[in-house]
């Protein structure tokens, strides 16, 4: 199990609100690789690569890289 907490998460909501829930909710449990998106059309038409190599988030810091 411990094994999955290095594991690359990436969370997809329109809602900033739900992003930071199930920001702190995985930061809580212990995740550390978590990347959150408040636009689904980053998603479209294979830019879901795109996503998942930007720089990853950690706790403490918002959806746009900010403390």
């Amino acid at each position: 199990m411990k094994q999955l907490y290095n594991a690359h998460v990436l969370v997809v909501d329109d809602q900033q609100v739900n992003l930071d829930l199930v920001m702190d909710l995985l930061t809580l449990e212990g995740y550390q690789n978590i990347e959150l998106l408040n636009d689904p059309l980053q998603l479209s038409a294979g830019d879901y690569k795109t996503a998942l190599s930007r720089t990853e988030r950690t706790a403490g810091c918002d959806v746009d890289g900010s403390e």
